[in-house]
């Protein structure tokens, strides 16, 4: 888990010695690729870290990662300039929390109904088709072929779609 963590911070740290397009710049970003990919077979590995990562507030942070991921650079560049760069601990201060707050408010009126939506849409548009050739009378087919269903992973459990289109 060091070693993950430091390649995540090294790449960071090193960023500027090498520009991003550049050889050595490409290899400094791989250092998160492993990096992540090591927190993540330790957390599948160490019981410790993914109780740790089963905590409330992690599950939490994670489900709402993707709408603080949208909307915290305009708080923090708003903010940043109202109060200057001078104050950029008072940046900080007032950006993380109003951030965590904007982002959980984003999640629950903008990304989960988005998700519903596009649930029921992908729903639709995935309904079984009887697929009938064209050489047999559909009236006199002993057995309709219909298409295998599709698995879903959602919320840890394996759904059909056809349970959705019920």
């Amino acid at each position: 888990l060091g070693t993950s963590l430091f390649f995540m911070v090294a790449s960071q740290v090193f960023s500027f010695a090498a520009p991003a397009s550049s050889f050595a710049g490409g290899l400094l970003w791989s250092l998160v690729g492993l990096g992540a990919a090591g927190i993540i077979l330790c957390a599948i590995g160490f019981d410790s870290l993914r109780s740790f990562l089963n905590r409330r507030v992690i599950q939490f942070l994670g489900r709402i990662s993707f709408s603080l991921y949208l909307i915290h650079v305009p708080i923090i560049a708003t903010l940043a300039f109202v109060l200057g760069d001078s104050q950029w601990w008072l940046v900080g201060i007032i950006g993380l929390p109003l951030s965590l707050g904007a982002a959980t408010v984003f999640y629950r009126f903008v990304e989960v109904p988005s998700q519903r939506l596009a649930h029921r849409v992908g729903a639709r548009v995935a309904r079984p088709k009887i697929a009938v050739d064209s050489t047999v009378d559909a009236a006199t087919a002993p057995v309709p072929i219909i298409e295998a269903p599709q698995l879903e992973y959602a919320g840890g459990v394996e759904l059909t779609r056809y349970a959705a289109m019920r």
